[in-house]
């Protein structure tokens, strides 16, 4: 009786969805903002003042007759999008989406798309569509170019999400038009998998880089040649093929091992002489001192190997390769070198080899990648740079054929930047790896904040794109939509397609909406409460005991401060990780859970710590704040072993860090005790 009941009900909800068939239904204020809160990144115009409820079996596509790969693969996706909700395949003709190109007369299937011209004045408009409802039973989704058209299924298939089952989807009457205020958003991050990939496409980021695709093998008598490189990347795929997402192939600083090595075992006379060659990192914040030595790089046979790898690239189908020159500062100090630009000569060297291999094949794009500073990075003191650097880079680069110039725009103010925007007027591509430090949550007021500032600065100086440093340990599905990395890449997503967009609070009930956690109010109030642990600790840095040790070590000794001293901010941070785990509990999502235990845990660690090295110094008993400090590491060493679980990931070098700093924290301890 209950499942007769059931089918009749079923029956009378089919036969009520065919009778509302073109029957629009207004929305309030309060629905369209929720429907709102289902798209990212926030399309730039948007309203929906309507929506039609539709049984699946009756959603019908048309398509242009000359449609091609990219609006095919649209629908395709937005098909299987809608049997993956549904249960039934959308074969039907009751309401119809129609997608494609429009003609130069803003028709499409026969159809009149009068909003189409919006997008003619529009940035990038290559990748601008419009969404259109055309009376109660079609919806047009177009654009000026197949990517638009893509894109704009996109947003079609988050707007479905809100209301999709086997009985009804409900369609928004949506009137949108929308474009990237950036041609190229994506990360700087080597571990991206098919899914991790599907998921980033579907906010709009397009690139992500991937480590040089070639090793070099050995040396041939008669010249460097395309044949001593070994080929080990992957294949382009389909997304890259249609344009929908570029696996940015670059080579490493000719500074950094890679090279080194290479050079070292078989062309020992291009590395770079003197000791102004080399820079040694401090290691403070990195463990050990590491040490660089720069190219020689006015050496003629530098500019033949740089041609052979760029050959062996471009024989393999990979026509753009980013080329990073040396990372901070060095200067070989051959006679051939000395008194000149370490920067200007590696430029001349790319430009050089770069025009030998586009004879051959004029498709070829050689993108010079900059990061020297005068700042003091990882350690390295850059004060050497000759201040002048950035604009003689820039006069040789304005008279070349390099059509795309990199330049990776350290923290802080950007000093160094206003050379380059010189290019921008002379006609140049100008993309910024713009870095945000390798970080979970810290920044989405501070860090993060000051890098969408960052973007807006680029946007408005014609800069065409950038990339932003983010976690590079994001290759698992079920991190895409729990974790602090994935949320700060919506963030980097939404501000670099939309710089005016959401600000975080909002963009993080957006993001709660979109991944259906129980109470979104609940997660943007646990994010408000993370912030000051955010921003006493760095939260985001996976906690680099690395750093802690030196700093404790340094501490004990009376060299420097330990900047976690007993205080009311302890009260107030513990209570807060308190109230955020109550907070999080209730988004009904484990991992957010975890990251406030995880926090709360650190808060303890580290002013336990500070409790160790105030009764060090003030000779007094150690062991109460000893025993603090290891309940803490245990409550740690347990949090690690629950997030290991939850993303299939291994902390085994936070255990190790973690571990050396018990050890010293321990042995301090014994030394005290053992002077009594």
């Amino acid at each position: 009786m209950r499942k007769r009941k059931a089918v009749l009900m079923s029956i009378a909800f089919t036969a009520i969805c065919c009778t509302c068939l073109g029957q629009a239904e207004r929305v309030s204020k309060d629905e369209e903002r929720d429907w709102i809160n289902h798209v990212l990144p926030l399309p730039h115009e948007i309203a929906i003042a309507s929506k039609i409820t539709v049984p699946p079996d009756r959603i019908g596509f048309l398509l242009p007759s000359n449609a091609g790969a990219t609006e095919m693969k649209a629908v395709g996706e937005l098909k299987a999008f809608i049997q993956r909700g549904t249960g039934i395949r959308p074969a039907g003709n009751g309401f119809t989406i129609v997608v494609g190109v429009p003609d130069q007369d803003g028709m499409i299937c026969g159809r009149k798309l009068g909003s189409i011209d919006r997008l003619r004045s529009v940035p990038n408009r290559e990748q601008a569509y419009v969404i259109e409802p055309i009376g109660d039973d079609q919806l047009i989704v177009a654009g000026l170019h197949p990517k638009g058209v893509y894109y704009g299924t996109v947003t079609l298939r988050q707007l479905l999400s809100r209301q999709i089952d086997d009985k009804a989807v409900m369609i928004p009457a949506a009137r949108i038009a929308d474009w990237p205020d950036l041609a190229v958003r994506g990360t700087w991050s080597h571990n991206v998998d098919a899914d991790t990939k599907a998921w980033r496409i579907g906010l709009k980021l397009n690139c992500a880089t991937r480590a040089t695709a070639f090793h070099l093998t050995g040396r041939n008598k008669n010249g460097p040649t395309w044949e001593d490189w070994k080929f080990v990347g992957p294949q382009t795929d389909e997304a890259a093929q249609l344009g929908l997402f570029e696996h940015i192939t670059f080579t490493p600083h000719f500074n950094f091992a890679e090279w080194h090595g290479w050079f070292e075992k078989y062309y020992p006379e291009l590395l770079g002489k003197g000791p102004e060659a080399w820079q040694v990192a401090e290691g403070a914040d990195f463990g050990p001192p590491r040490q660089f030595q720069c190219v020689c790089a006015s050496n003629p046979l530098f500019v033949d190997l740089l041609a052979s790898q760029m050959e062996a690239h471009a024989r393999h189908g990979i026509m753009r390769v980013h080329c990073w020159t040396t990372e901070f500062f060095g200067q070989c100090g051959c006679d051939s070198c000395k008194g000149k630009n370490q920067f200007v000569l590696e430029t001349h060297a790319l430009l050089k080899a770069s025009a030998r291999v586009r004879e051959n094949y004029p498709d070829f794009r050689m993108i010079p990648f900059y990061s020297f500073s005068t700042s003091d990075l990882a350690g390295v003191r850059a004060k050497k740079l000759p201040p002048d650097t950035a604009q003689r880079v820039v006069d040789v680069l304005r008279g070349s054929d390099a059509e795309e110039i990199i330049r990776a725009c350290y923290g802080g103010p950007i000093g160094e930047d206003p050379p380059f925007d010189e290019l921008v007027s002379n006609g140049k591509t100008l993309i910024s790896w713009a870095l945000t430090p390798d970080l979970n949550l810290e920044g989405f007021r501070s860090y993060v904040g000051s890098y969408r500032g960052r973007i807006a600065r680029m946007i408005r100086a014609g800069w065409r794109g950038a990339l932003a440093f983010t976690h590079r340990s994001l290759h698992k599905e079920k991190q895409l939509a729990d974790s602090y990395p994935a949320l700060k890449l919506a963030a980097i997503a939404e501000w670099s397609w939309n710089n005016k967009g959401r600000d975080m609070p909002e963009l993080a009930r957006a993001w709660a909406t979109v991944n259906n956690y129980a109470c979104p109010e609940k997660f943007v109030e646990f994010l408000a409460l993370m912030q000051p642990v955010e921003d006493r600790f760095r939260w985001g840095q996976h906690f680099t005991f690395t750093w802690q040790i030196g700093a404790f070590r340094e501490a004990v000794e009376g060299r420097a401060e330990w900047p976690f001293v007993p205080g009311d901010e302890r009260d107030k941070l513990t209570r807060a990780c308190r109230q955020a785990e109550h907070a999080a509990g209730e988004t009904d999502v484990p991992s957010w859970t975890l990251e406030a235990r995880l926090a709360s845990a650190m808060v303890d660690l580290n002013y336990a710590a500070g409790d160790t090295v105030r009764a060090v110094r003030e000779k007094a008993k150690v062991d109460p704040a000893w025993q603090v400090f290891e309940r803490a590491a245990d409550r740690m060493q347990e949090s690690l072993t629950s997030r290991e679980t939850l993303y299939g990931l291994s902390h085994a070098s936070l255990r190790n860090n973690l571990t050396a700093f018990r050890e010293q924290v321990s042995n301090v301890v014994r030394l005290v005790s053992s002077r009594k």
